[in-house]
């Protein structure tokens, strides 16, 4: 089988979600959809994927959206929004959160409620995991890393440490590699 590099959707029946300037599109059999074109079964299968995750609902709830809709819609922003070439669900309904590179990162008081926490190996990463390992993607040192988030460089061995732990691997070249192949930076 030949392997492509398009993105989910383009060349299946796959569904690649992505967010651009506030809106929702998706690829679908050689398409790309505004979300409203969504089908009734797609939209069922996020509602079900939301409804398991009840501190979401509440917290869309908490800021104003109850619309079904306008929650599968957020839904979808905040878990499936980035594009890349994986698929968000699968022909055969299976679902694929992914981390989305969000402005709102680290700032957003719904973090790891309504955007699910990013579920790695051997558990998930927290939100000062992520920025970690981002910066050691960019190369940086532990050293410089240490100072750029005023932690102890000891601090720093230990999330480093931790990360390797929970990713599966054993160095900043797998933390790295990790990072590029889950669209962090």
């Amino acid at each position: 089988m030949k392997q492509t590099h398009a993105p989910a959707g383009a060349l299946d029946a796959d569904y690649e979600f992505f967010e651009e300037n506030g809106e929702v599109y998706f690829i679908h059999k050689r398409s790309t959809h505004e979300f409203s074109d969504l089908e009734v079964s797609v939209a069922a299968v996020l509602r079900d994927d939301l409804e398991q995750h009840p501190k979401a609902l509440k917290a869309m709830e908490s800021i104003g959206i109850v619309n079904p809709m306008a929650q599968i819609k957020q839904w979808a922003i905040c878990n499936f929004g980035n594009f890349d070439n994986k698929a968000d669900i699968t022909s055969d309904g299976v679902i694929i959160h992914e981390h989305v590179n969000c402005p709102q990162r680290g700032i957003c008081k719904f973090e790891g409620t309504i955007c699910l926490p990013l579920m790695v190996e051997n558990g998930t990463l927290t939100p000062r995991e992520i920025q970690i390992i981002k910066l050691v993607a960019r190369d940086l040192l532990d050293k410089q890393i240490s100072f750029m988030l005023d932690i102890s460089t000891s601090t720093m061995a230990g999330h480093r440490t931790h990360i390797e732990q929970k990713i599966g691997c054993h160095s900043k070249a797998g933390i790295t590699a990790y990072a590029y192949q889950n669209n962090l930076l």
